[in-house]
């Protein structure tokens, strides 16, 4: 029964190294005390749309170009910097590259953010 219970969890974690996809290396030791100016307002680019702010995102991402880590550096509020932070994770980068190979890299990505009349929270910040 041991024996059988040992080749079961085998057979698991064999199964979880096999299936786990290879997001490349992680850049390590970013910044933790950095601070980010206050930006102005935009100029609107719909007069129904009120400027919420900017959401400032400190991103890691892998040599892959596969977004290892987040972290809110400036936000407006917990509900906007979630949702700035959770489209920041979703996003696929093309890999930086130092003499020609593809490398780890830290990014600063700001996200505007803006409430239409309807009261819906919009950002018109584009994808990479």
């Amino acid at each position: 029964m041991v024996r059988l219970t040992l080749t079961a969890i085998g057979v698991l974690a064999l199964c979880t190294v096999c299936s786990a996809e290879d997001k490349g290396r992680c850049p390590s030791g970013l910044p933790t005390n950095m601070s980010v100016p206050k930006q102005d307002a935009p100029p609107a680019s719909d007069p129904d749309k009120k400027y919420l702010g900017t959401v400032t995102v400190l991103t890691a991402i892998s040599d892959q170009g596969y977004v290892c880590s987040t972290q809110i550096l400036r936000g407006v509020s917990k509900e906007v910097d979630k949702t700035a932070e959770t489209r920041v994770r979703d996003w696929h980068f093309e890999p930086a590259r130092r003499k020609g190979h593809a490398v780890p890299v830290a990014v600063l990505i700001k996200l505007t953010f803006w409430k239409t009349k309807t009261g819906e929270i919009v950002t018109d910040s584009p994808k990479p």
